[in-house]
C-alpha cells in the first residue's frame, strides 16, 4: 500500500524541465516539494508516465544543413527528399551546357546562348534553319542568320539582284554569278569592278621631245559608253610641229599642221592652251597621232579623258 501511494505522489507532482537545445533530451525532475532525486527522462518514458518528452526530431538527421521541425527535414536549396540528401543539381538536368541554378522549389537552367526551354533542350538554330549555306549566329536568346555573298532575307532565302545598282565603274557591264557579280570592262580598263582606268594617253617620250624620223600613224581606240559622254582634256605643255609664214616651229599656233593629234573631228598642232573637248555620247572615239617623218620632234602631248553623264 506504501508503495502505490508513493507511485501516485510521483506521477501527480512530475514536473517537466527542458534543456532549451532542440535535439538533446529533455529531463524530468520530481518536484521539490518531495526532495527526491532527479529521474532521467528516459526512465520515465520506460515507465509510460507522459508523452512530453517524445521530441520528433531526436530520430531525424537531416543532411547538407536541412533543419528538422516537428520531425520533417526543411531542405536548403537545391536539396530534396526525406533527409536533404539529394542534390537536384547532381543529376545534371541542364542540356547543351547549360548551367544548373537551385531554386527554394527545386532547379532551374541558364542556357547558353543559342538554346532555350526548361532545361535548354530546344535548339534555336535548328529550328532557323538558315538557307543557301547561310550560317546562324545565336545571341541574347535569339539568333539570326548570316547569308552567303548573293543571298539575304531573314533566313538567306532571297537571291540578290548583285547587279542592281550596277557595281562596275567606268562602263563596265554587270553579269550575274552564282554568290554575286562578275565585270565585263571595256578595253582600257580593270579591276574586280572595272576601277582601274588607264586614261592617260601620250606621245612617245614625252615630255621630252618625240622622235620623227619617218611617217607615223599611230592610233588609241577609247570605247564608247551607252549613255555617257567622253571629255578630252589636253595638258597646256603640248607641243606638235606646226608651219606659217615664219616656217616650221614647235611653238606656234596654227592651223598648218606637219605633225597632229586628232580625235572626233578635231586636229590640234602647234603650242598653246587647248580647251577640253567633249564626244558625243555612247560613241568610240579614235585618237590619232601623224608624223610627218622629217626629223624635227618637239615635246608632244599628254592627253586624259574621263568617261561624263
Amino acid at each position: 500500500m506504501r508503495g502505490l501511494l508513493v507511485s501516485i505522489l510521483v506521477a501527480t507532482f512530475l514536473v517537466c524541465i527542458c534543456t532549451g537545445h532542440p535535439h538533446k533530451r529533455s529531463y524530468w525532475r520530481i518536484a521539490s516539494a518531495f526532495n527526491l532525486e532527479t529521474i532521467s527522462c528516459d526512465s520515465i518514458k520506460r515507465a509510460n508516465l507522459c508523452q512530453c518528452c517524445n521530441d520528433p526530431c531526436d530520430d531525424v538527421e537531416c543532411l547538407n544543413k536541412g533543419v528538422c521541425v516537428d520531425g520533417i527535414c526543411n531542405c536548403p536549396r537545391g536539396f530534396s527528399g526525406a533527409d536533404c540528401g539529394v542534390d537536384n543539381c547532381a543529376a545534371e538536368p541542364c542540356k547543351n551546357n547549360g548551367t544548373c541554378v537551385p531554386k527554394a522549389d527545386g532547379v532551374s537552367c541558364k542556357c547558353e546562348d543559342g538554346f532555350t526551354g526548361d532545361y535548354c533542350e530546344v535548339d534555336l538554330c535548328a529550328a532557323a534553319q538558315c538557307k543557301n549555306n547561310g550560317t546562324c549566329l545565336p545571341e541574347d536568346g535569339e539568333v539570326s542568320c548570316k547569308c552567303a555573298d548573293g543571298f539575304t532575307g531573314q533566313f538567306c532565302e532571297d537571291i540578290v539582284d548583285a547587279c542592281e545598282p550596277n557595281p562596275c565603274q567606268n562602263c563596265g557591264s554587270c553579269m550575274r554569278i552564282q554568290g554575286g557579280f562578275t565585270c565585263e570592262c571595256l578595253g582600257r580598263t580593270s579591276g574586280r569592278t572595272c576601277e582601274v582606268i588607264d586614261n592617260v594617253i601620250t606621245s612617245p617620250n614625252y615630255p621630252n621631245d618625240y622622235p620623227d624620223p619617218i611617217r607615223n600613224l599611230t592610233v588609241w581606240t577609247i570605247p564608247g559608253c551607252t549613255g555617257k559622254r567622253i571629255r578630252f582634256v589636253v595638258d597646256q605643255n603640248l607641243a606638235l610641229e606646226a608651219v606659217n609664214d615664219d616656217g616650221i616651229s614647235c611653238d606656234i599656233i596654227s592651223p598648218a599642221c606637219n605633225d597632229q593629234l586628232a580625235f572626233g573631228y578635231r586636229r590640234i598642232c602647234g603650242n598653246g592652251a587647248i580647251t577640253p573637248t567633249t564626244t558625243p555620247a555612247g560613241k568610240a572615239v579614235h585618237v590619232f597621232f601623224l608624223r610627218n617623218g622629217n626629223g624635227i620632234g618637239c615635246t608632244g602631248f599628254n592627253v586624259t579623258y574621263a568617261y561624263i553623264d
